[in-house]
């Protein structure tokens, strides 16, 4: 009993203090400890919620997408803005060019299958495109013959200083582009014609001639019909050139007849590039060398670089 009596009385126990924040919101000690991620989640937990925006008169509250929209989303992600049916062009009446070549392509896919549409579909398609390179180099050739630079060959540059050299620069590079849309665009002619010479010759294969003259006749009448539809706008562009550049008739009478000059004289040098080529190769050997070189001979004489006149300024 003496013994028990001398020894010191037991340490009271210390309990762990609980953070006053953590405690009001109900979290745990971890939390205060280090966790500061579960901190910030209790917190966000205890804010409270957004009310909506009470709405003013006459507005309308945005409605949650449906179903319906989000498939529509998903099926245009672009956004992109669909045209609405126009009445009036709808029951505008179409050229007989297009309703026939409909019930042609549909006589053609009964009659042989697709196999024997595809060859038409391509000879129409090259026929277009043979009116658009035609009426584009007729364009560019009159333009040529005047000078002057359509709109969409004219280069310019903000980030330079606008000086007169500067100016003459960029028309000068403008008028080369130009030029070199013209030489496409014959080039293409040519092509195109080598082309079609081709494939009027497999259809001669696949159809016969009844249908072959029935083909050709209508592809003749689109080609017509898009040539003519091309040269308007392309027509319409040169009226507001020469109102642009201020050309007098009188100029544009001597650009036309220098053109036609310069045309016939092409028409004649063609033809009698071709009666050489037909002539027998004993005159040949004639006038060049028998050891198989070739003879370069100089071609006609070049014209004289013109400068584009000036592009007429805004006001």
């Amino acid at each position: 009993m003496a013994d028990l009596e001398s020894l010191p009385p037991p340490a009271e126990e210390v309990l762990p203090v609980r953070p006053k924040s953590v405690a009001a919101e109900g979290g745990s000690p971890d939390a205060a400890g280090g966790d500061t991620e579960g901190a910030r989640d209790v917190q966000r937990r205890s804010q409270p919620k957004r009310r909506p925006r009470p709405r003013e008169d006459g507005q309308e509250r945005e409605q949650p997408q449906s179903n319906g929209d989000r498939s529509r989303r998903a099926a245009n992600p672009r956004g992109q803005v669909r045209r609405e049916r126009n009445p009036e062009r709808a029951n505008r009446k179409l050229p007989d060019d297009i309703a026939a070549t409909r019930e042609l392509r549909h006589r053609l896919v009964e009659e042989l299958g697709r196999e024997g549409l595809n060859p038409f579909n391509n000879y129409l398609k090259n026929q277009v495109e043979l009116a658009k390179f035609k009426v584009t180099s007729e364009f560019l050739i009159r333009c040529r013959a005047l000078s002057i630079l359509p709109v969409q060959y004219r280069l310019s540059n903000s980030q330079v200083q606008n000086t007169l050299y500067m100016r003459r620069l960029l028309e000068g590079f403008s008028y080369q582009l130009m030029k070199a849309e013209l030489r496409y665009s014959q080039k293409r002619c040519s092509q195109i014609e080598r082309l079609l010479s081709g494939r009027y010759d497999s259809l001669k294969e696949i159809y016969d001639e009844s249908l072959l003259k029935e083909i050709v006749s209508l592809v003749d009448s689109v080609h017509k019909r898009r040539y003519e539809e091309f040269l308007k706008i392309k027509n319409d562009d040169y009226q507001s050139l020469i109102e642009e550049y201020n050309i007098t008739p009188e100029e544009v009478a001597e650009a036309e007849a220098s053109l036609k000059r310069y045309e016939e004289s092409r028409r004649k040098r063609r033809a009698e590039a071709e009666q050489r080529s037909k002539e027998p190769s004993d005159s040949q050997d004639a006038e060049g060398p028998s050891d198989g070189r070739r003879v370069f001979r100089r071609g006609p004489r070049r014209q004289n670089y013109r400068r584009p006149r000036p592009v007429p300024k805004d006001d």
